[in-house]
Parts: C-alpha cells; sequence; structure tokens
C-alpha cells in the first residue's frame, strides 16, 4: 500500500479528502484516503474541520440521521430538496456551494501553510550552510594566523602616504594574505598596486581593492625578498612606477 502514498500536494488536488467526509467514496479509496491520513498527521486537522462543517450544517438545517451528506448532495444534482419531517427544506443548494467552497479554501490554506513551511525551512537550511562555511573560513583563518610558520610584516608607508598594510606570509603552506590596511583613499584614476621583489626583478602580484574590509588573499610567490606598494594609473602596471613607491618591506 505505501507504494500508493502520494506527495501531500497531489492528495490535496484529486479532491479525495472532500468525498472522504461527503461518504462519496468507496472501500478501496476510502482506504487510500486513511493511509494518506496516516503519512500527514496534519491531515487530520483539516479532516476534522469539514466534519465539524457538515455537523454544524446539519444542525442549524435539522438535517435527520438518516440522511447521508451523499445523499442530500444526490438529490441538489437531480433539482430536488431534502426534507425534515414538516416538509421544509433542510439543505438548499447555496449551502451546499458555500460548504464545498469552505473546505475547497480550507485545503487550499492548509497547502499554502505547508508551502510556507517547506520554503521557511530551505531558507534556514541555506542559512545555516552559509553559517557553516563562514565558520569553517574563520576556523581556516584562525589557524593560518596562529602558524608558526606564518609570518607577520609590518609595512609603514611614507610620509607623503601615511598609512600601514599588515602582511602574513607562509612559505611552508604557499599561502599569503592582508591582514589589515589604512591607506589613503586614492582618486578615480589611480589605484595601489603590490610588487614582490625576486631576485632584482619586481612582479606584480596584486590589485590592492578599494573595499579594504576584512582579510585579502594573495596570490604566493616564491623566493620573495620583499614586498612592495606603488600608486599606479588605474588597473595596473606592468612594470611598477618606482618614483610612486609608498612603502615597502623585507621577507626574511
Amino acid at each position: 500500500m505505501s507504494d500508493q502514498v502520494m506527495s501531500l500536494e497531489k492528495f490535496v488536488e484529486t479532491g479525495m479528502l472532500h468525498s472522504y467526509v461527503l461518504g462519496d467514496l468507496g472501500p478501496d479509496e476510502r482506504a487510500l484516503v486513511e493511509l494518506h491520513l496516516e503519512t500527514y498527521p496534519s491531515l487530520r486537522d483539516e479532516l476534522g474541520y469539514m466534519e465539524n462543517c457538515l455537523e454544524n450544517i446539519a444542525r442549524q438545517n435539522a438535517v435527520t440521521p438518516k440522511t447521508t451528506a451523499a445523499q442530500l448532495l444526490d438529490r441538489v444534482d437531480n433539482g430536488g430538496a431534502a426534507s425534515n419531517a414538516t416538509g421544509s427544506p433542510i439543505w438548499p443548494w447555496y449551502l451546499v456551494l458555500g460548504l464545498l467552497a469552505g473546505l475547497a479554501y480550507s485545503v487550499w490554506s492548509h497547502w499554502n501553510t505547508d508551502q510556507d513551511l517547506q520554503a521557511s525551512r530551505k531558507a534556514y537550511a541555506a542559512l545555516e550552510k552559509d553559517c557553516q562555511e563562514q565558520n569553517q573560513e574563520q576556523q581556516a583563518a584562525f589557524a593560518f594566523f596562529q602558524d608558526p610558520s606564518s609570518q607577520q610584516l609590518v609595512l609603514s608607508t611614507s610620509d607623503d602616504v601615511s598609512g600601514e598594510v599588515v602582511f602574513f606570509w607562509n612559505d611552508k603552506v604557499k599561502k599569503a594574505c592582508i591582514s589589515s590596511m589604512s591607506l589613503p583613499t586614492l582618486d578615480d584614476d589611480h589605484d595601489y598596486q603590490l610588487w614582490g621583489d625576486v631576485d632584482g626583478e619586481m612582479i606584480s602580484i596584486a590589485l590592492i581593492p578599494r573595499s579594504r574590509a576584512g582579510q585579502v588573499d594573495l596570490s604566493y610567490l616564491e623566493d620573495v625578498e620583499s614586498l612592495n606598494i606603488t600608486i599606479e594609473p588605474r588597473g595596473g602596471s606592468d612594470h611598477p612606477t618606482v618614483s610612486r613607491l609608498i612603502g615597502s618591506v623585507r621577507v626574511s
């Protein structure tokens, strides 16, 4: 029987819960509905609500116990009206339509709430994943900073450009980063560019981002003797402008 279980959405779309309440299902279909009620306990709340609607309407219109909802609906479909002992109508067509509209809204509301709950769960899962990734990144950064092989290098700039840049450089794990910096903001036509001195040749490592919040990972260079910062035209240069060197620090 378990292979007959539908998703909650598909089951709601069949409208079988309506027919179940109205007593308009055969034994096999009733068994299928009851299987879904066991599979999705939240459907029992909707079932109880529908049954209460039927009872209230039946009570207000003096429905006799011997007349089932299915029979009443059948009489309406055939153009007639069920009557009580006095012969007055006991289930007008507009009440039937109102009941069906109420049941449909109830099921839709339940399904919509379930969709909102699923969306909330997905959003929470995404947030949890993002937090876990950030936590892993922070732990990795902390381990890198605490590694005895990581050198902390402080580059102080010239008097003309007052500021400071703190590097961490690790030849063992071949990783480098800027951990903090305080440099004056340049105009839109210039950038700070970082260079590595390798055997007397200045090799570009990176343009220093204009947004300088947080850690900035750098490309690692082998055998770097010093780190140097120059001011270059926007987008950087192939060769450093030596006259605009603002600071240098040795890498031991």
